[in-house]
């Protein structure tokens, strides 16, 4: 048996099905040749990652104490009047179209292992509350969150540092850091890498997912099902700061140990090389990613190639001119045609009155 599947044979069912593929020893033994600071972040992968309870310290980010202000003994409590008061249309309340794609997004998510259920209300103990899964639609597109905020779950986190994820200001860093030492006239180019359901890559802790269970209405009998969760749910606290832990590490394996020039922004990786270069890159982060097992998009329009532009955090890079020491970054025409169309709607024309001070 490989030191891989010994790892995989020792972890928990629910969390080996959600983790399964990922080279967990390649990644450790990456990560002990550069001497990473936050080992720990193995094991926590390896266990699952709590909803509840203080944070794990990294030494990663500042740090930063969010007092939690309710216990797991008050969540429990509150599930008992949650209970009795929750209906369909409490839960069900963005129109048929959505919840539609809601229901078989959560079956989907069940036929994967990510999800346990459906399961009938009664089956599951008074004493553990219910989340709600709802849909968001933007762009055309639905996505489906769970209300971890709203249950209580979200309180009872205690977060000890601030994780801080490269917003736009590292990419720009990042290219006016280039450009200070460019002394090439060679093009740059720039791309994306994005994970696939990222947060689903990454296991719960087993043993308290008693805080981990959605409530999903099935539209075609206007019922509530419960649902388990395996994978991290989109819309806790503690799966952001677990995942940014996770991601962070892959980061800095692909900077440190094949030296990519890459920022990391959730689970969006983006890429700059020279254009002799940039088809090596694009190799090397696809390699990476898929020998550590992370599933990315590897087609359509999450999966743009090496170009002189990026659509990536809502803004449009062009580096295009990069070697000549500019580059431009603005408003997708989307965004900017959606924010005209709001400010337009918002603002009040006055009319042409002579008015009295």
């Amino acid at each position: 048996m490989s030191v891989e599947s010994e790892i995989h044979a020792k972890l928990d069912p629910g969390v080996e099905e959600v983790v399964r593929g990922k080279r967990i020893a390649l990644w450790k033994e990456m990560l002990e040749s550069i001497g990473y600071s936050d080992l720990g972040v193995v094991d926590e992968f390896c266990n699952g990652a709590t909803l509840t309870g203080p944070t794990c310290p990294t030494g990663l980010w500042p740090k930063q104490f969010t007092p939690a202000t309710l216990t797991e003994e008050e969540l429990h409590h509150q599930a008992k009047f949650q209970r009795h008061h929750l209906t369909y249309d409490q839960v069900v309340f963005f129109g048929e179209e959505i919840a539609l794609f809601v229901w078989q997004q959560t079956l989907d998510e069940v036929a994967k292992g990510e999800l346990e259920g459906p399961l009938a209300l009664e089956d599951i103990p008074l004493d553990v509350l219910l989340s709600k899964r709802f849909g968001v639609k933007k762009g055309g597109k639905v996505r489906c969150a769970d209300d971890f905020s709203a249950s209580g779950v979200n309180a009872t986190a205690q977060p000890l540092e601030s994780p801080k994820p490269h917003t736009l200001d590292v990419v720009v860093g990042m290219i006016s850091t280039i450009m200070a030492c460019n002394t090439s006239k060679e093009k740059w180019n720039i791309r994306s890498f994005d994970l696939k359901s990222a947060y689903w890559q990454c296991a719960e802790h087993p043993h308290p997912r008693k805080f981990a269970v959605i409530v999903v209405g099935d539209p075609s009998t206007r019922t509530l099902k419960a649902f388990r969760l395996k994978a991290l749910p989109f819309g806790s606290v503690k799966s952001v700061h677990s995942f940014l832990r996770v991601v962070r590490s892959i980061w800095t394996v692909l900077t440190t140990i094949f030296l990519t020039i890459t920022t990391n922004y959730f689970d969006d990786f983006i890429s700059l090389a020279t254009e002799a270069e940039a088809q090596s890159v694009d190799f090397t982060v696809k390699a990476v990613l898929g020998m550590l097992g992370w599933k990315f998009a590897e087609d359509g329009p999450k999966a743009p190639p090496f170009s002189s532009k990026v659509t990536a955090l809502g803004v449009e890079i062009d580096v295009g001119r990069l070697h000549q020491g500019f580059t431009s970054i603005g408003n997708t025409e989307k965004r900017t045609t959606e924010l005209s169309e709001t400010i337009e709607g918002i603002v009040v024309v006055w009319p042409n009155e002579r008015r009295c001070d």
